[in-house]
Formats: C-alpha cells, sequence, structure tokens
C-alpha cells in the first residue's frame, strides 16, 4: 500500500494529527531488505523492545517490519518463530521473510 496511488478517500496527513504517545505490542517480521537512504520518506523513531529504530511510516500496512541487519545487530538473542504470512511488493512481487518476533513497541505520532 502506498501512500501516493492510494484511492482512499479518507486519509489524514501525519502533520495534521495531533502529537500523542501510544504503546503498543506489534509481531515484528524480519527481512533481508536493502537499505535505502533517501529523506523525502515519511519515518518515524520508535523503540521495538528498548532499542529505537527508524520505520517508514505506510498507513496502509498490516504488519509492521525490520530489515534482517537490523535484527541480527539488535535482537541476535531472540528466537525467531516460523511467519508464515506472504508479503508482497506493490507490483505484487514477493518479499522474503525471516521469521518474526513479539516485542512492545512505543512511539510518538508527529
Amino acid at each position: 500500500h502506498y501512500q501516493a496511488v492510494c484511492n482512499s478517500a479518507s486519509r489524514q496527513d501525519a502533520a495534521d494529527s495531533p502529537t500523542s504517545c501510544n504503546g503498543q505490542t506489534n509481531t515484528v517480521t524480519v527481512l533481508n531488505v536493502a537499505d535505502c537512504h533517501t529523506t523525502s520518506e515519511p519515518t518515524i523513531v520508535a523503540t521495538v523492545g528498548d532499542v529505537p529504530l527508524t520505520f517508514l511510516v505506510d498507513t496502509g500496512a498490516s504488519v509492521s517490519l525490520i530489515g534482517a541487519a537490523d535484527f541480527y545487530r539488535h535482537f541476535s538473542g531472540v528466537r525467531l518463530s516460523p511467519s508464515h504470512i506472504v508479503l508482497q511488493t506493490y507490483s505484487k512481487g514477493t518479499i522474503d521473510n525471516l521469521g518474526s518476533f513479539t516485542k512492545q513497541v512505543r512511539y510518538c505520532s508527529r
């Protein structure tokens, strides 16, 4: 899901949202995804367990993802559970994943 091509009638810009902090527990799926560095992407810093990580904001995503490099760097002692979710890119390509784990995710909306 990409907001730029979304036909959804009810969209709200992140800048229009009031600042609030939320604590949620999410399953984090670990992927082997190449790094992409651009400054125009909407990102937030969320704390996964006790580790602050930068995430790309995708309001239509049904899962939260981190790259394999971040997993091995920060969570190498965490056991991954098999993931039975099939992930697809916007163009219907398949994204391989290494597994999933559950941690508390905290963030402040901006």
